[in-house]
C-alpha cells in the first residue's frame, strides 16, 4: 500500500529546466563554504572527527545552548529514526504524527517497527493539536511535529504548542522537526529552541540541507536536554558525518549573515509566488517554509502535468496535493506562467 504522502507516478524528467520538487536551495555554496571544502578535501584519506566537536561547539555558540545538549547526525531523518528506536523498546509502543505529512515519518515507522497514529490536519492545513491530544494513548511515546509543517508550510502557534505539551505525560517525547525554521517570519509561530529551554521532553531537529544549501552533505542535529541526548549518543554510530560535511557546516554557521541574505531573497520569492497563485484562483495556505502547498482541490494533477510539459518538476502526492519548492526568480516566473495559462483556460471554458 502506498504511504498517504508518497508521490504519484509522474516521472521526473532529467532534462527539466527547473527542478522545484525536492525542497533544494537554488543557490550554490557560499564562497566561504567552498573554501572550507577545498581545504578539507586534502584530508579525505583520514577519518573524520567522530564527535563532530568543532561543529558542536559552533552550534553551541550559534544557539546559546550547552554543548552537552547537542548531537549531530546524518540529517534529521537519521536522528529521528534513532530516537524512535531508542524510545520504543517496550512492546506495543506507538508514535504519533499528522497526516498528510513528511513521507519520511512513514519510513521511520516501518524501519523502527513502531505503528503510527496518524491525525488529519485541520481545514487550514495546520496541525490539529487538540485532535492529537484527544487521540493520544498511553502507548504513544513520541509525537512528531514538523514546524513549519513539512508539506503545507503552516507553522505551529507558540501558545497552542505550549498548551499541547503541558497536557502531555512528562515521559512523552515531543520532536519538533524544524528543517525550515530559518524561513519562518510569523511572530506568533513557535521556535523550537525557545520551547526546548522550557520543557525537558522536547527534542528540536534542525538541518543544514535547506537554508544553508548543503543538502548533498546530509548534516543535521538535535537539541535536547541531556537524558535524551545521552540516549541518542548510544544510538548514532560514529563517523556519521564526513570531514567535508563538518567543515562546510561550520563555515556556513560562521557566514550566517550571508545565509540570512539568501533566505530573505527566497522569502521575497515565496511571497511573489503565493500572491500570483492566489491571484490565478489557487488556494495555497500561507507558507512559512521554502515551499508552497496546493491542496488537492486545486486541480493539482493538471497543474503538475502542465508543469511537466513546460520543463518544470514539481511534487505531486498521492493524496492529490502538490508541493512547489521556491526556486530562482526565473524558475518561479515560469511556474507563474503555467498558473496563468491554467487560469485563462479555465476562465475561457
Amino acid at each position: 500500500m502506498m504511504p498517504e504522502s508518497s508521490d504519484t507516478d509522474l516521472p521526473l524528467d532529467p532534462h527539466s529546466l527547473h527542478v522545484l520538487s525536492l525542497n533544494e536551495n537554488p543557490f550554490p555554496p557560499l564562497a566561504d563554504v567552498r573554501r572550507a571544502l577545498e581545504f578539507a578535501i586534502g584530508n579525505v584519506n583520514r577519518y573524520p572527527d567522530p564527535t563532530c566537536l568543532g561543529l558542536v561547539s559552533e552550534l553551541s555558540r550559534h544557539h546559546c545552548v550547552p554543548e552537552d545538549d547537542i548531537v549531530v547526525g546524518a540529517d534529521t531523518l537519521q536522528i529521528a529514526l534513532q530516537l524512535v528506536r531508542a524510545a520504543s523498546f517496550e512492546p506495543g509502543t506507538q508514535i504519533m504524527y499528522p497526516t498528510p505529512s513528511f513521507e519520511a515519518y512513514d519510513i521511520i515507522s516501518r524501519m523502527a517497527h513502531v505503528p503510527p497514529i496518524r491525525v488529519p490536519l485541520t481545514r487550514e492545513s495546520a496541525h490539529d493539536l487538540p485532535g492529537m491530544a484527544a487521540a493520544l494513548g498511553p502507548a504513544v511515546k513520541i509525537v512528531l511535529l514538523s514546524n513549519p509543517h513539512n508539506l503545507t508550510g503552516v507553522p505551529i502557534n507558540d501558545v497552542d504548542l505550549r498548551k499541547f505539551i503541558n497536557a502531555l505525560p512528562a515521559d512523552t517525547i515531543v520532536v519538533l522537526d524544524e528543517a525550515f525554521q530559518e524561513f519562518v517570519r510569523d511572530p506568533a509561530a513557535a521556535n523550537g529552541i525557545d520551547i526546548y529551554r522550557d520543557y525537558q521532553q522536547v527534542v528540536v531537529l534542525r538541518s543544514f540541507s535547506n537554508a544553508h544549501g548543503l543538502a548533498d552533505l546530509r548534516v543535521g542535529y538535535a537539541v535536547a536536554h541531556s537524558p535524551i541526548i545521552d540516549m541518542l549518543h548510544e544510538q548514532i554510530p560514529p563517523f556519521t558525518i564526513s570531514a567535508l560535511g563538518q567543515a562546510a557546516a561550520v563555515a556556513s554557521l560562521r557566514s550566517f549573515s550571508k545565509v540570512e541574505e539568501r533566505v530573505e531573497s527566497l522569502i521575497r520569492e515565496r511571497k511573489r509566488l503565493w500572491s500570483a497563485l492566489t491571484e490565478y484562483g489557487f488556494r495555497p495556505p500561507r507558507s512559512e517554509a521554502s515551499f508552497i502547498w496546493l491542496p488537492p482541490e486545486d486541480r493539482c494533477f493538471d497543474f503538475a502535468l502542465r508543469c511537466h510539459q513546460e520543463g518544470i518538476a514539481v511534487r505531486l502526492y498521492s493524496n492529490g496535493g502538490l508541493r512547489i519548492s521556491i526556486g530562482t526568480p526565473a524558475a518561479n516566473s515560469s511556474l507563474i506562467r503555467v498558473a496563468q495559462l491554467l487560469h485563462d483556460e479555465s476562465s475561457a471554458s
